[in-house]
């Protein structure tokens, strides 16, 4: 009986030390620290609208703080270039950039640790990165130490049309053809091709597709990641050389089967439009959104807000987020676009820096950007991914997906190794190329890319 007790005490001891850690402040912004004066000049993307409602309280953080912070903002475009620019020569002209994702390796170099800081605040890297998605947690620590500050990403996923779906009607005719339930959402590839074949209909005068996404520029490239990566292939290896090229001919048939199941889903199946490599993510979701295709594959996040709108569900019915398929097998876990923090080292003022961060990153400013702010991200906190889930502010299947993501590995030349993969997804989608050909080219230039670049030996 005592032994019964002693466990019974034990557990509310748990129970009671759990609770209060949830309870407490979270350290990010638990109290303002004191910096008059303080200067602080920030460089982020104005392509990133959803923040200007955080842009438009930094008079309060002045006040709390004493930190004035002069933002720049500059097209997506020219930030990389101004970025590197700065830390390369040493100007010292910012002291805290907002990053993406194929810039941060070289950025990384000269970037301050934020160990420190974190340290600090949380007592730990560990206790820091509770609430981030693992694969965040492992770019921030590139070079060994916590170079960046993860807060933005963002994936592919899918949505279907749930009154096409659950229409009785279309169930019962569904199982008839193919013999098995229409699979509410697809989870293989097979599931995908067989539901947009069944939903490719001439449907009131007008042409519905089962399935549409985007064919060109870089939401074009997207898909073909989001697919490759799920079978567990991603660019380069551990020394830099292509995953499918010459020194690794064994991923070359899984780069096929990803490239064929994508193309034959326009000339083979005819399940989805011939105009798909036309399409960017713009032209995607229109065509979805107005009613001619059943299910879309694209960035849905950036357009959730019209598609799950009341005008566009009168119109289409309500629309029901669903994560990317895989050939078969459980996903390997897919592709993340992710932008991060970081604090150049040359600056002068990196506590202050870290304050403007820990400020920025607060529970309210976050929710802040993804319910006021123009076009969505994806947070890496999970807590705000979840609310945001629950709440129906993102789709669910692209909280999911984050956090099952995988990173590819980095490098000075990885945004070159992708615009490479690019110019052959957009002749795959053409039909200028046969997914064999597909793979091997494509492997082929990579590795080459990276022997011309002094990466890997020639």
């Amino acid at each position: 009986m005592r032994t019964g007790r002693a466990v019974v005490w034990g557990w509310m001891v748990v129970i009671l030390a759990v609770g209060v850690w949830a309870l407490q402040p979270d350290p990010a912004w638990g109290q303002a620290r004191k910096f008059p004066g303080t200067r602080l000049n920030v460089l982020s993307s104005s392509g990133h609208r959803q923040f200007n409602p955080v842009w438009d309280k930094l008079s309060e953080l002045e006040q709390q703080t004493g930190i004035k912070v002069a933002l720049t903002r500059v097209p997506t475009g020219e930030i990389r270039q101004k970025i590197m620019q700065d830390l390369v020569m040493g100007t010292g002209q910012f002291d805290v950039y907002e990053i993406p994702d194929d810039t941060i390796f070289s950025a990384s170099q000269h970037l301050t640790s934020l160990e420190p800081f974190i340290k600090k605040d949380y007592g730990s890297v560990e206790a820091w990165g509770r609430a981030t998605v693992t694969w965040a947690n492992r770019v921030a620590t590139i070079r060994g130490d916590v170079r960046t500050y993860p807060f933005y990403s963002g994936t592919v996923a899918g949505a279907y049309r749930e009154n096409l779906f659950k229409d009785p009607k279309n169930r019962s005719a569904f199982k008839t053809k193919y013999g098995y339930d229409l699979p509410t959402p697809p989870k293989t590839w097979k599931e995908l091709v067989d539901a947009a074949q069944f939903f490719t209909r001439q449907e009131g005068g007008e042409q519905l597709w089962g399935v549409v996404f985007p064919g060109k520029q870089d939401p074009g490239l997207n898909i073909f990641e989001m697919f490759l990566f799920e079978e567990g292939v991603t660019f380069v290896d551990e020394q830099n050389h292509s995953l499918w090229g010459p020194k690794h001919p064994e991923n070359q048939a899984t780069v096929a089967k990803v490239a064929e199941f994508l193309q034959e889903l326009i000339y083979k199946h005819k399940a989805a439009p011939t105009t798909i490599p036309g399409m960017a993510t713009n032209e995607s979701v229109d065509m979805y959104l107005n009613g001619k295709a059943a299910m879309i594959v694209d960035l849905i996040y950036f357009a959730w807000d019209e598609i799950k709108s009341q005008k566009v569900s009168d119109r289409i019915g309500v629309s029901v987020s669903f994560q990317a398929p895989t050939s078969g097998g459980p996903s390997k876990g897919g592709i993340p676009f992710y932008w991060m923090w970081g604090v150049s080292g040359a600056s002068k003022n990196k506590d202050a820096a870290w304050e403007f961060l820990r400020w920025f990153v607060h529970e309210p400013n976050l929710k802040l950007t993804l319910t006021k702010g123009i076009g969505v991200y994806v947070p890496t906190d999970t807590r705000i991914g979840d609310w945001a889930a629950q709440e129906n502010v993102l789709p669910p299947a692209v909280i999911a997906a984050i956090k099952q993501a995988q990173v590819y590995r980095l490098n000075p030349q990885i945004g070159q190794v992708r615009q490479t993969v690019r110019k052959y997804v957009e002749k795959l989608l053409l039909k200028e190329l046969t997914p064999r050909e597909f793979a091997v080219q494509s492997g082929n230039e990579v590795e080459q890319l990276m022997v011309t670049s002094g990466l890997v030996p020639k």
